[in-house]
């Protein structure tokens, strides 16, 4: 047992280590998030130290002060999965995922201002006639489980999403340590399900356990896929294996290169907002695969790749041009190949590191 509870003190001072690197690396959204779950991992096992340890008793305001908390792991993991794929995420949806884990916190003030006796002696639990009644809901383990179970499930659902619609394909392969690691954590959350119900008796110490067994596996996958941890925008990785049995030689991969880039440079097709890879494949008489490949191999990129900067070009030269500044913004992205606001003004600060309307400053001052 003695162990057991050194093992968990330290996976709480390895989370803690590990959030304070992940936090401070960079300015990585997707790190921070991680290191947020990481705390919360590393905080609830401190409690759970000193519940083990006794200590508690002597500080007895800090019973349960974590526990609300780990109804962040599922919100922040779904979180996590769309910042690192570089999935948009709503105002609204940030409410609602967030939201719940916050409501559920709150609810747990009550239970706070109580007198340190009955804290410790847990008449409030025992009590029928108690107010905070409602509590043993959230602190009933099968809860939790099926509440986190239910945020991990989206997350897996977008991941095999961008893996069947051939979407975020850099993500999808350095972030390949991360859908690992889900898979194991449902695994475990089911397990931890089975032993709530079977083997009541050690539920707590085998989900104690899994959250420490989780703390090692991040760490695992910073070493096995730094660059994951050290980007600070979605991760681009050009899979060439899938091109090993290609028939293209290198000569006919130069050729279409150069026809491709000649294409590009003379007929400005990217200026038209219904451009694609099948329309150049198509006007190039090149199979669409063969020029996909080109694309991926020669010039490391993909498509939509080389068309958002030869966009954020044409935009910026239009920004230059118009000294008088009569043209409306949503007309400079018309024209230069975009089909809406957004996705200029994205792609623009993606690229140029500040927006459209930062950029038109900065010429004239």
């Amino acid at each position: 047992m003695k162990l057991f509870i050194s093992y968990i003190l330290l996976s709480s001072i390895h989370g803690f280590i590990l959030a304070l690197l992940l936090f401070l690396r960079n300015n990585n959204k997707a790190n921070k998030v991680l290191a947020f779950l990481l705390f919360i991992f590393s905080t609830y096992l401190i409690e759970v130290y000193l519940v083990n340890n006794g200590y508690i008793k002597e500080f007895p305001f800090l019973m349960l002060v974590t526990y609300p908390t780990i109804f962040f792991i599922g919100p922040l993991i779904y979180y996590y999965q769309k910042k690192a794929y570089g999935i948009k995420i709503s105002t609204l949806e940030k409410v609602l995922v967030f939201g719940w884990p916050i409501i559920i916190y709150i609810m747990f003030v009550p239970y706070y201002i109580l007198d340190s006796e009955i804290k410790i002696n847990w008449q409030w639990y025992n009590n029928k006639n108690y107010a905070l009644n409602y509590l043993k809901l959230f602190l009933n383990r099968a809860f939790f489980i099926l509440n986190t179970l239910a945020f991990i499930g989206f997350a897996y659902y977008n991941i095999l999403k961008s893996r069947r619609q051939n979407t975020n394909q850099g993500s999808n392969i350095a972030y390949r340590w991360f859908r690992i690691a889900i898979i194991v954590f449902i695994f475990f959350l089911l397990l931890s399900l089975v032993f709530h119900f079977v083997l009541s008796h050690y539920s707590a110490s085998f989900f104690t356990l899994f959250l420490s067994i989780n703390i090692h596996i991040i760490a695992y996958g910073t070493i096995l896929r730094p660059n994951s941890f050290t980007n600070t925008k979605p991760v681009d990785v050009i899979n060439h294996r899938k091109y090993k049995t290609s028939p293209l030689d290198k000569s006919k991969s130069l050729e279409i290169k150069e026809k491709f880039s000649k294409y590009l440079f003379e007929k400005k097709p990217y200026l038209q907002g219904t451009f694609s890879l099948e329309i150049a494949a198509s006007e190039l008489n090149i199979p669409k695969h063969h020029l996909s490949q080109v694309i991926n191999q020669e010039l490391n990129s993909t498509f939509s790749k080389i068309i958002k900067k030869y966009r954020v070009d044409e935009a910026s030269l239009l920004l230059e041009e118009d000294k008088t500044k009569e043209k409306k913004m949503i007309i400079i992205a018309l024209e230069s190949g975009f089909t809406d606001s957004s996705t200029f003004y994205r792609a623009f600060k993606e690229l140029k590191n500040m927006s459209p309307s930062t950029y038109r400053k900065s010429l004239f001052n």
